[in-house]
């Protein structure tokens, strides 16, 4: 990457756009995602008897 150079001048700006934006934006959608199948499996545990689509009912 052009970027390597320790002394490159567009180095600084980098660094701080992925400091101030794509690591927030990287934990946002982490946790969001987490959040969803968190919820989705508890849904699924809570349900486990009952009929759901696609799922056949049991005994």
């Amino acid at each position: 990457m052009v970027l390597e150079a320790p002394e490159h001048d567009a180095l600084e700006g980098f660094t701080a756009v992925l400091m101030s934006f794509v690591l927030p934006l990287l934990v946002l959608i982490l946790v969001g995602v987490s959040a969803y199948e968190l919820g989705r499996r508890r849904a699924l545990d809570r349900h486990a008897g009952a009929p759901w689509p696609g799922r056949p009912a049991t005994a």
